[in-house]
C-alpha cells in the first residue's frame, strides 16, 4: 500500500468525517479507469446508478457507495485496509510519542 499513502490518507479523512457526521452513502461520478482500479485494489463495492458519460475527455461512471457495505466488504476482503481506515488517529499519534 505505500504507493497509495496520499490517496488512502484522503479517503480515511473523508470517511472519518462522513461517519462522524452521520453520512451513510457517497455519491460520485468517477473516471472509468479509477472505478475499475478502486474495485480491483480496494474492493470498494460501487453501485452504478446511471449511464457512463464523457466528461472533460474521460469516460465517467455515476456511482453510489454504501459506506456500511463498503466497510463490511473491506473487513472481510482487505482487513489491513479496514484496520487502517478505522484506526483512531489519536491512537496513531500516541504510538508516535
Amino acid at each position: 500500500m505505500p504507493k497509495h499513502d496520499v490517496g488512502l490518507g484522503l479517503i480515511k479523512i473523508v470517511l472519518k468525517y462522513s461517519l462522524d457526521n452521520g453520512l451513510t452513502h457517497w455519491v460520485c461520478c468517477i473516471d472509468e479507469r479509477v472505478y475499475r482500479y478502486m474495485y480491483r485494489i480496494f474492493k470498494f463495492p460501487f453501485e452504478i446508478i446511471g449511464e457512463p458519460n464523457v466528461y472533460l475527455g474521460s469516460n465517467t461512471i455515476p456511482c453510489v457507495l454504501n459506506l456500511a457495505e463498503c466497510l463490511e466488504t473491506l473487513k472481510e476482503k482487505r482487513r489491513a485496509l479496514y484496520d487502517y481506515f478505522m484506526d483512531d488517529e489519536e491512537n496513531e499519534m500516541e504510538a508516535l510519542r
